[in-house]
């Protein structure tokens, strides 16, 4: 799981989950089955788009590395290369011009690189910091020095998509066209590379170790905080009883200058390490339990009502 699962992008995450697997089936079939592995992202590249327009950009970014690294090889294939790329992406293209999502404005919204370089640390975000820092220092540090000391190579195809969502991250904004997080989803991209881009040959037991620690300190945590969670459920839950179905709900939430008691009379499980509470999204429940309507989750036309 990573930051953006939880704070509940849902689509993001089943997204950049077939965008790598598509990636996987394009490395392994593009030089061998060409025609089975084009005719795969052909059809996957509809469905990355209906997921979240993300987690296609992700896996364009990701073929894209390794045709460009093909390209590096036989520059007389770019041509060829190009075209197959070309054929993939159509439809979705076709499909982003038709929705209303493209004739929508807005400027973009750019985070201080210091805020943007913190993001890459922050995609390891959970409910306690200490934890969090240490899983972060793990993820970022082991790598390159596993690079340094030869314990394992990054495949040249994995180090140009790595190459182009690092270049992604740098130049996305924050926010545009009513949508945030927007470099957050690629630095949680790009966390996935550390490891998938990564082939070990030797990795001493210590490494093994502290992943298997670290990994197990973070499920057990999320395990139970998700437990205690359920008492905040079974509270709206009866809250949501006398709701009719068709019946318009509203949320309040505490003004600013009640959030800090606010924050200290509540548990852990409500907010993030990094601060963002995690109270203000189950009124949706309301649409999926009674069915009720719910304002949020339809005032976005660059949000879909999923």
């Amino acid at each position: 799981y990573h930051y953006c699962l939880l704070l509940g992008f849902l689509n993001f995450s089943i997204s950049l989950g077939v965008a790598l697997l598509l990636a996987a089936l394009w490395l392994r079939w593009r030089e061998e089955r060409p025609g089975r592995a084009i005719g795969m992202a052909i059809a996957g590249a509809p469905v990355l788009f209906a997921c979240h327009l993300m987690g296609l950009v992700c896996f364009a970014l990701l073929i894209g590395g390794a045709e460009l690294f093909r390209v590096f090889q036989a520059p007389r294939s770019i041509v060829r290369r190009g075209l197959a790329l070309i054929s993939v992406f159509a439809a979705p293209a076709g499909l982003y011009a038709a929705s209303a999502l493209h004739p929508l404005g807005g400027d973009a919204e750019f985070l201080p690189f210091g805020e943007k370089l913190f993001q890459l640390a922050t995609i390891f975000t959970n409910y306690d910091r200490t934890l969090d820092g240490a899983t972060a220092a793990v993820a970022f540090i082991l790598p390159p020095l596993g690079l340094l000391l030869g314990w394992g190579r990054v495949p040249a195809p994995a180090a140009c998509g790595i190459g182009l969502l690092t270049i992604a991250f740098l130049a996305a904004p924050f926010a545009w066209k009513g949508t945030y997080l927007l470099d957050t989803r690629f630095a949680v991209s790009l966390g996935f590379m550390l490891f998938a881009g990564f082939v070990p040959s030797f990795v001493p037991r210590a490494a093994i170790g502290a992943f298997a620690v670290l990994f197990a300190a973070r499920m057990i945590l999320l395990i139970v905080v998700w437990a205690d969670h359920r008492t905040d459920l079974a509270d709206l839950r009866r809250v949501l009883q006398p709701v009719q179905p068709g019946q318009a709900i509203y949320v309040a939430e505490a003004g600013l200058q009640e959030r800090p008691a606010y924050w200290a009379a509540n548990p852990h499980w409500r907010t993030l390490s990094d601060g963002p509470r995690m109270d203000e999204h189950p009124a949706a429940l309301a649409v999926i339990g009674r069915p009720a309507y719910w304002p949020f989750q339809f005032d976005r036309p660059s949000t879909p009502p999923t």
